[in-house]
């Protein structure tokens, strides 16, 4: 099962943290994978952020890291960078699904897997985590992420 921190959030939203450098490489030496948001300005410059470029970072950020690192693309050209790079990235907006350039599937909030191939994305808002252990996914998406314990199959 791959755990991913939502924007390096393990404990929950930590909205003054997210998608800073340091918040990332936290939840990396932990053993986790993070979903982060990647942006582009008018002078090609990339930065992390949800909704503003917060954090301007250079690519060498993001090779370093690839092997642990999903890329919420927010722009054509942040998608087209993140491809050139071969970095694993998906783009959508309010898509039930959506595939990531891996082939994962990238289910939206509220959102049942597809199959085993699946990340279910911050399935906390919407069902227990007894419950969310009973799904057959590859990976989670969560806030909470180092609450999830698939140690023990139900």
């Amino acid at each position: 099962m791959k755990l991913i921190a939502h924007r390096g959030n393990l404990t929950g939203k930590q909205p003054d943290l997210e998608n800073s450098p340091a918040f990332i490489d936290a939840a990396i030496s932990k053993g986790y994978d993070v979903e982060i948001d990647l942006r582009t300005d008018d002078d090609q410059k990339i930065y992390l952020g949800h909704d503003s470029p917060d954090y301007l970072i250079d690519i060498s950020f993001l090779s370093e890291r690839k092997n642990f690192l999903w890329i919420h693309c927010k722009d054509r050209q942040a998608l087209d960078i993140a491809l050139q790079y071969n970095l694993n990235c998906f783009w959508h907006t309010t898509d039930d699904y959506t595939l990531t350039n891996n082939g994962t599937v990238w289910a939206y909030p509220g959102k049942l897997p597809t199959s085993f191939k699946s990340v279910m994305v911050l399935p906390e808002i919407f069902w227990t985590f007894e419950e969310i252990k009973k799904f057959k996914m590859f990976g989670i998406c969560s806030d909470y992420v180092s609450y999830l314990d698939f140690s023990e199959k139900p």
